[in-house]
């Protein structure tokens, strides 16, 4: 049977079918935060597979070999036409917080107004994408790419090793590839779908302050008097980045691909819902006068700081002067800049 083309009429009719099955894709939706939120790696990657399979897809799994600690990681691909080009959609998801099936933080809780919960935005976007390709199948519309698919398990115990496998397979993995898509946004999801635009790198880093031999537990007789590891390391932290969100380290921006007028132009007229942000975020005041294109460019465009934490040997600080102190912090990185570098 003949397939159609992609044309309006065809992509109109994609469009009904989404809404008649609207209700099936939001149980569907529910079973992948479930699955995201397992502990069980396995698992998930089965449910997946199986998945990729029932849409068409013809799947395989990638030993990651000598990485012991990261799981296999699973290929799908559908072929449309063999002259065609080949998108590669990247996905992932991480270990979950549960106890391996049961539905707490990180699975999706549902309302009238649609899925909510951190693991939606991993498995869940990815099962989107599978439905898709499963409607277009179903209504004889044809896909005008080829399409792989690369999921991977990923957590703060592989993540490096997983980015080396990365490297050392990209002759199989990127074999052919023309685009590459990340399906991970949370910014707008609860209005319409999103591509990352400027998907950044990130360096962390720890500074650690030790000023006494060990933690003054009387600090009304050590007050005044001697060198404190905490105003040292708020001080350091305070000189990394102002209440403006402008990083005042010097010469962060040096390596950094220039930004062209075409670019300025393009943030511009990109559609971001400032007042969704606020909602999401629950912040009344965002930075940069909440102008959207300064967002959008201060978000993809520009390096960023964020301070995550303030450590001390102490579980109960009250009154106590710490030794040592440890401060958080991450450097989020843009196009061109070197992370060795910074």
């Amino acid at each position: 049977m003949t397939e159609k083309k992609m044309t309006d009429d065809a992509l109109e009719k994609l469009f009904l079918e989404v809404e008649k099955k609207r209700s099936s894709c939001s149980d569907r939706l529910q079973d992948a935060s479930y699955m995201g939120g397992s502990n069980d790696v396995v698992k998930t990657m089965e449910w997946l597979a199986l998945n990729f399979k029932e849409a068409g897809g013809s799947v395989s799994f990638i030993d990651p070999g000598a990485i012991s600690r990261a799981p296999a990681v699973l290929s799908a691909v559908y072929r449309s036409s063999p002259g065609r080009q080949t998108l590669l959609v990247y996905g992932f998801f991480t270990r979950g917080d549960g106890d391996g099936g049961a539905r707490g933080e990180g699975a999706g809780d549902a309302d009238s107004n649609g899925l909510y919960g951190s693991k939606i935005t991993s498995t869940g976007a990815l099962l989107s994408w599978i439905d898709a390709i499963r409607l277009c199948k179903s209504n004889r519309i044809q896909i005008p790419l080829n399409v792989r698919f690369i999921v991977a398990c990923i957590d703060n115990t592989c993540g490096q090793e997983l980015f080396q496998f990365f490297k050392d397979k990209k002759h199989i993995i990127y074999k052919d590839v023309h685009y590459v898509c990340l399906p991970y946004s949370d910014v707008m999801l609860n209005s319409r779908p999103s591509i990352v635009y400027g998907f950044r790198g990130c360096c962390r880093f720890c500074v650690t302050v030790k000023c006494l031999g060990q933690d003054l537990h009387r600090s009304g007789d050590h007050s005044g008097m001697v060198q404190e590891a905490m105003t040292d390391v708020v001080a350091l932290l305070n000189s990394l980045v102002n209440s403006k969100g402008e990083v005042l380290i010097a010469n962060i921006r040096e390596g950094m691909r220039e930004v062209t007028a075409e670019e300025e132009e393009e943030c511009r007229h990109k559609v971001f819902d400032v007042a969704a942000l606020k909602e999401q975020t629950q912040c009344t005041s965002l930075l940069h006068k909440g102008n959207g294109k300064r967002l959008v460019m201060h978000s993809t465009r520009f390096p960023s700081v964020s301070i995550h934490a303030v450590d001390t040997s102490q579980q109960r600080s009250d009154d106590v002067i710490p030794a040592k102190v440890c401060g958080r912090f991450t450097v989020w990185l843009v196009p061109d800049q070197n992370a060795a570098a910074v």
